[in-house]
């Protein structure tokens, strides 16, 4: 039987103990250094590598605005990847946008304009808040309110074979 990863409350209190241990962290493109500074992209892809769900954050150069220069799905296909590669029992199912989230979901989100591609990501947590890596303020947690939810466009929902 496949379930959803996260609706194990063991797993989940490990998601939650990891995203506090990044709080505060601030953002520096391309960065993966927790206290030290790290990207959104990075930020959900080492959560991910802690909990010993994938076994590598593949390092790779990406402009801070390589959104605005095309159409190429940048975000989702690297999160898409790194399941699909590097995944340790684990798999990935790509939500649109229009659906509910879930605690545990990774939230993909466009913050430039409405026909880019989604260039921003959040761990979706319980209470509808979600914890992300901004430019100026790093990594935080805060509600997933209207102006969030209009710009969700897509969400990765993780989930693990069970017995």
């Amino acid at each position: 039987m496949i379930v959803r990863y996260f609706e194990n409350e063991a797993h989940y209190g490990a998601l939650v103990a990891e995203i506090v241990s990044w709080l505060g962290t601030k953002y520096r493109h391309l960065g993966r250094s927790k206290g030290g500074g790290v990207d959104c992209g990075n930020f959900v892809g080492l959560v991910l590598l802690n909990l010993g769900l994938i076994s590598t954050v593949e390092e790779f150069y990406y402009s801070r605005d390589w959104y605005v220069h095309g159409n190429v799905d940048l975000l989702v296909d690297s999160f898409a990847r790194h399941v699909e590669l590097y995944g340790q029992g684990i798999s990935a199912v790509l939500y649109q946008g229009d659906q509910a989230p879930m605690p545990g979901d990774i939230i993909c989100m466009r913050l430039y304009n409405d026909t880019c591609p989604a260039h921003h990501a959040a761990i979706y947590l319980e209470n509808n808040e979600i914890v992300d890596a901004l430019e100026e303020i790093g990594v935080s947690k805060h509600d997933w309110n209207y102006k969030w939810r209009a710009r969700t466009v897509k969400f990765f929902r993780i989930f693990e074979e069970s017995e």
